[in-house]
């Protein structure tokens, strides 16, 4: 991970920052994930706590979001849409703005006060909707927009921090044995109920878990949220508007209070002493230094479809919705591609663990779904309510995947960077968003923007393979250079990859499908 110290000496554990002459070295970086090897023991919590704590943190994460994103989903129909689109054009300008710099904010807040401070934002965003003036709704739409990034990056960070000291428990309790890949490869399996692993391994199947949960948790919030919508207005048309933010303004507050009950997470446990101490400028720096990787490059186009459908469908879907069919039909389409998330999460997620491509293989599929979409909506109007629910639950389906599988793939990709990664990922996904909201309303026609995101979502599919093939070949190079450390002198040297047939020379395809271990 990049940047400074994330979390101050909260009591729980030793202070990071302070070595005496008598005090153990640094631990050394391992050689399969980049990170420094964990002290044994972890932060000293148990498994079940560290999965509760992902399910609290999952939660006010959702319900807040929930909040946030029913607000830009639904308020083309419910206020001045100049204003509306002019309020999520400033939030997404500045939400972009503010990943630069969110890692270095999150270095020093820390992640636990990150994640509360993003969540005030996200309160002073959905309160300034209940009486809407431009006086209030821009600056509130800024500073929501800044403090958005920074949660996020720090939801990233936290989520991966959780897993790897959910690793640390496991293997504290006797669940599991983390080892190399060589003692994992070379040792039978335990007649107990341990498991041996490698610690990549086992990181990986963490991560899995969590974003399981974050997964299954996030969309039934934003379900939900958007839902209440059009339950308000039927039940109280008169005061449906200030009644709608209003209740979105408590549950933004409420999850504001709840996210404060979550773990402290001492992410200078995974820094080197470089990174602990590094400058204001060291962590702007490395956010940007991030994009030198290829991967990351390759994913942009997968980022930025997220973030073009996610100002599509507010600023020229629910205007067509409300025109055609009336507004208090807005939130049950918003409703239905919740549910259609909530619903799906669970496949994608048992899907990234059992099809030959894994997560990737779930990443092309979400590619897919967009690129359907799209296609559908340059070739063909929607007038009915039965092909608008069809749009839509094929919308909330492909949101899954880069709500739950895309973030779990971040994290599994940059774990010893996810900070700087997560930041990245919301940068991308937020310029184009900005772009959605800033161009479409104002430029083009449905079926014009519907093809420029139809052009997205092709190249999306292509970076996505070759983000696949990158992390493959690395993850061989890097395998192949502690296989050549740890064989002793004299013994026959490990063959090559070219000589096995490894990634490096297999087709695509093939490469993809080939065991994590070569």
């Amino acid at each position: 991970m990049q940047g400074g110290p994330t979390m101050p000496d909260c009591g729980a554990c030793e202070s990071p920052y302070s070595r005496d002459e008598g005090d153990p070295p640094e631990p050394a970086e391992s050689s399969e994930t980049g990170l420094p090897c964990q002290a044994a023991g972890g932060m000293g919590h148990s498994a079940k706590r560290l999965l509760w704590n992902c399910t609290l943190m999952s939660v006010c994460f959702a319900w807040a979001e929930g909040a946030v994103a029913a607000i830009l989903a639904v308020s083309a129909s419910l206020i001045d849409r100049d204003l509306n689109a002019t309020a999520g054009l400033v939030l997404y300008g500045f939400f972009a703005a503010g990943s630069l710099v969110a890692p270095a904010v999150t270095a020093r807040l820390g992640l636990k006060q990150s994640l509360v401070a993003g969540l005030v934002g996200f309160s002073m965003f959905t309160a300034s909707f209940v009486h809407p003036v431009a006086e209030v709704m821009y600056p509130a739409a800024a500073f929501s927009g800044v403090m958005g990034a920074v949660l996020w990056t720090a939801q990233g960070s936290y989520f991966t921090i959780n897993a790897l000291e959910y690793t640390a428990a496991l293997e504290r309790e006797g669940k599991v044995v983390a080892s190399s890949p060589s003692e994992a490869d070379r040792s039978p399996r335990s007649a107990t109920s341990c498991t041996l692993k490698s610690v990549e391994e086992q990181n990986r199947h963490s991560i899995g878990i969590m974003s399981g949960v974050f997964a299954t948790v996030f969309p039934l919030a934003l379900t939900t949220c958007k839902l209440l919508s059009s339950l308000v207005q039927q039940w109280d048309s008169q005061h449906a508007v200030e009644l709608i933010y209003s209740i979105y303004t408590t549950l933004a507050v409420v999850s504001a209070a709840g996210m404060g009950c979550i773990l402290p997470m001492d992410a200078s446990r995974y820094l080197t002493s470089t990174q602990r101490f590094a400058s204001l400028w060291d962590d702007l720096t490395a956010t940007v230094a991030v994009l030198r990787d290829r991967r990351l490059l390759l994913l942009i186009p997968a980022n930025a479809i997220f973030g073009l459908a996610a100002g599509y469908f507010p600023v020229m879907m629910t205007p067509l919705a409300a025109d055609t069919h009336g507004k208090q039909h807005v939130g049950y389409l918003y409703a239905v591609a919740g549910a259609a998330s909530f619903v799906l999460a669970s496949v994608y997620s048992w899907m990234s663990s059992r099809i030959p491509l894994g997560r990737v293989g779930v990443m092309l599929w979400g590619a897919l779904q967009y690129i359907l979409l799209f296609a559908a909506l340059v070739w063909w109007t929607p007038t009915s309510l039965a092909g608008l629910y069809g749009l839509w639950i094929l919308y909330g389906s492909a949101n899954t995947v880069w709500q739950g599988t895309c973030m779990a793939l971040f994290a599994d990709y940059w774990q010893a960077t996810p900070t700087a990664a997560f930041a990245n990922l919301k940068l991308h996904s937020g310029v184009a968003s900005f772009v959605a909201y800033a161009l479409f309303p104002r430029h083009g026609s449905l079926k014009t923007n519907a093809l420029w995101c139809f052009a997205v979502a092709c190249v999306s599919f292509v970076g996505i393979i070759g983000a696949a093939l990158s992390h493959r070949r690395r993850e061989a190079e890097a395998q192949q250079a502690a296989a050549d450390v740890r064989a002793p002198a004299g013994d026959v040297a490990t063959p090559s990859l070219e000589e096995v047939g490894g990634a490096l020379l297999i087709p695509g395809w093939q490469a993809l499908l080939l065991p994590a271990h070569v």
